[in-house]
């Protein structure tokens, strides 16, 4: 299995990518903002995406209604550093 990470804060980068490492799952791409993910993951197809949702640019939702509209089969997880 392969991933894509959406994150714009690098501890939650680091900590996603090392849980996917463990699990041996390869990393295709780290993106650090919303305007380019659609693209990359129509490009790279990853079988996973995970996606913070407060990302600038595009956020994490609008990312997620684009991939579903495009008809992306894959799984996508989205995360949250909100606290409430």
């Amino acid at each position: 299995m392969n991933a894509i990470i959406i994150d714009d804060h690098p501890l939650a980068i680091a900590a996603i990518r090392n849980l996917l490492i463990k699990n041996d799952i390869e990393i295709l791409a780290e993106l650090t903002e919303g305007g380019s993910a659609v693209q990359r993951v129509e490009t790279l197809k990853p079988d996973i995406v995970i996606i913070d949702v407060d990302i600038p640019g595009v956020n994490g939702i609008q990312v997620l209604e684009t991939l579903r509209k495009r008809q992306y089969s894959g799984i996508i997880i989205i995360v949250s550093g909100f606290v409430e």
